[in-house]
């Protein structure tokens, strides 16, 4: 019910959220910023050394190709998380899959 009705406001107020947001996200730089440098690491360490990283790669192209094709932002998921509170994964080929953005960011971190 409140996501519904948390969606709905978003939609309905698109401008005022998108200003709100991205006055937050320039106001928490260093935060974002040391999160995604931890997050990076995390998945070099979590990167076997005998994949081909052309195989990964090829996932972040796909993303980039959908996105263009169809106009909705696709990006690369790991179906087991790398950093999960109770279980976590490789940043290997076998634990990506290319999704809608929106479906992605849904699940976060489960």
């Amino acid at each position: 019910e409140m996501k519904v009705r948390d969606k709905a406001y978003r939609e309905s107020h698109r401008e005022e959220v998108k200003s709100r947001d991205k006055a937050y996200f320039r106001a928490h730089r260093a935060e974002q910023n040391t999160h995604y440098a931890t997050y990076q690491a995390a998945k070099l360490q979590r990167t076997l050394k005998s994949v081909n990283p052309e195989e990964i790669k090829a996932f972040y192209i796909e993303a980039k190709r959908l996105t263009e094709e169809t106009g909705i932002k696709y990006s690369v998921d790991h179906i087991i998380p790398i950093k999960g509170k109770y279980v976590s994964d490789f940043h290997v080929p076998w634990n990506l899959q290319v999704v809608p953005l929106i479906e992605n960011i849904s699940k976060g971190n489960r």
